[in-house]
């Protein structure tokens, strides 16, 4: 897979997930669930771009 293609797959997953902490969550602990999701895909993304890193050098 591509990293657009991941990319694509996992900010849908990051926003479908930050509608359901918007509407489930109360908003008094809301702000450390988005903050935490936040973290969470930033942290996808440095994974996807070093699993990916190995093969864009090879090609």
């Amino acid at each position: 897979m591509t990293f657009k293609k991941l990319f694509n797959i996992g900010y849908a997953v990051f926003l479908l997930a930050f509608l359901l902490v918007y509407f489930f969550i109360p908003h008094t602990y809301g702000w450390v669930v988005l903050v935490t999701l936040a973290i969470l895909f930033g942290i996808y993304q440095l994974i996807i771009l070093w699993k990916l890193k190995p093969k864009r050098s090879t090609s």
